[in-house]
């Protein structure tokens, strides 16, 4: 049976108002997380099971959280600047909940601040679309880390330890489609003033 890769999103404490033309008040906007289900399409190609939780938008809870991890071989939690205080104490949780979880922390902030975060086995600091599945074998296989790209964590000593230099993808053609199938049936996305399950986020140039 393949691996199992779960990917969760924790809440954003700040959200992005706007106004509503109809009812005249603010109401929050929720997109999916992109940058999981780019991950997520990398590591479904290359044979692992993967399953999102999106917890800004379906509502958080430490019986789900707890439901989502319990039979997953490892755990990624996305972050940002707007949700670094509740992934933290989400990577804290799930320490006491499963202690030999492997849990890799990533996203947005982690580029913008490369040190490793508390509690996570190892912390990526660069876009990891190509870097993922290389990173996922050598944790579920004990490889060693230092050789891994683009990533930085703690050796037994307590020592900051950073892998090889990351080579930015140039080609962006070449990643796959992000796999939002994921978290369609997610009913807590919006845009600006208006709710509805069928928003996505895009990225363009």
């Amino acid at each position: 049976m393949p691996q199992k890769i779960v990917f969760l999103f924790p809440p954003c404490r700040v959200k992005v108002f706007g106004s509503n033309e109809e009812a005249a008040k603010p109401e929050k906007a929720v997109a999916p997380p992109l940058g999981i289900l780019y991950l997520a399409a990398e590591l479904l190609s290359a044979g692992y099971q993967v399953e999102c939780f999106d917890y800004n938008a379906e509502g958080y809870s430490e019986e789900r959280l707890r439901h989502a991890i319990a039979d997953a071989d490892l755990v990624g939690v996305s972050i940002l600047s707007f949700n670094r205080e509740s992934a933290y104490a989400m990577i804290g949780r799930i320490r006491q909940m499963r202690p030999g979880l492997p849990v890799i922390a990533g996203g947005a902030d982690c580029i913008l601040h490369p040190h490793p975060v508390p509690g996570a086995t190892l912390t990526v600091t660069e876009e990891a679309e190509t870097i993922i599945v290389e990173i996922v074998n050598a944790v579920l296989n004990g490889l060693p880390y230092e050789h891994l790209p683009g990533v930085v964590f703690r050796n037994g000593l307590g020592e900051c330890i950073r892998g090889r230099p990351f080579t930015p993808v140039r080609d962006l053609d070449s990643l796959r489609f992000p796999r939002r199938d994921l978290l369609r049936d997610n009913k807590g996305y919006s845009i600006i003033g208006k709710r509805s399950r069928n928003v996505t986020t895009m990225i363009t140039s």
